[in-house]
């Protein structure tokens, strides 16, 4: 599984220079924990989080500070994922770093964003599917199960027939055995 394919598509970014109250808007007006940052080429440099917020700005800032550039409380440098790396690879970074977000980035350019969120859905839906077949390997071991005896009793039933029929008239009987021997072949041809 490569980050490309689990990643958020939309990254929401914002220029180093600009101040941090429009982070702040612009992650409220977006609906996200983050925006990557940006310097004059585009290039990714940092990122800002709900959390670099509330310790580096409200924790400790007047309100004056608040319009101070965004480069002065985004995380930097830049930790992120290249998009055609593992999600593996990608999530023991997360783990060693301490990070929920991971922006993915190629040549420098933002192009997605890997959240935790992406993440425990991937995991989710691997443990769905092994769920699924772990049930669907119980369900045909059953039916096997089921089968072989279904098998040994219908054996059992020809048998007990077969006994009966010992007892009826010589052309009744012959007949019927016959029948009973055509379906216990085509049974057993059915098995194979």
């Amino acid at each position: 599984m490569l980050v490309r394919e689990h990643c958020t598509k939309d990254v929401v970014c914002i220029r180093s220079d600009a101040p941090i109250i429009q982070a702040v808007r612009k992650m409220r007006r977006e609906g996200v924990g983050s925006v990557v940052v940006l310097d004059a080429d585009g290039k990714a440099v940092g990122i800002v989080t709900d959390r670099d917020l509330a310790l580096r700005v409200v924790a400790v800032c007047e309100d004056q500070d608040r319009e101070a550039p965004v480069s002065q409380v985004m995380s930097s440098p830049l930790v992120h994922a290249d998009p055609d790396e593992t999600l593996e690879q990608a999530v023991r970074r997360m783990c060693t770093r301490g990070l929920r977000r991971l922006p993915v980035c190629e040549a420098g350019r933002p192009l997605g964003m890997l959240a935790l969120d992406d993440v425990l859905a991937v995991i989710a839906t691997c443990l769905f599917d092994i769920a699924a077949e772990a049930g669907a390997q119980r369900q045909r071991a059953l039916w096997r199960g089921h089968a072989e005896a279904a098998r040994e009793e219908l054996e059992e039933l020809y048998e007990d027939v077969r006994d009966r029929l010992r007892y009826t008239t010589w052309y009744s009987r012959a007949r019927l055995l016959d029948e009973i021997d055509t379906l216990k072949d085509k049974f057993k041809r059915s098995r194979r």
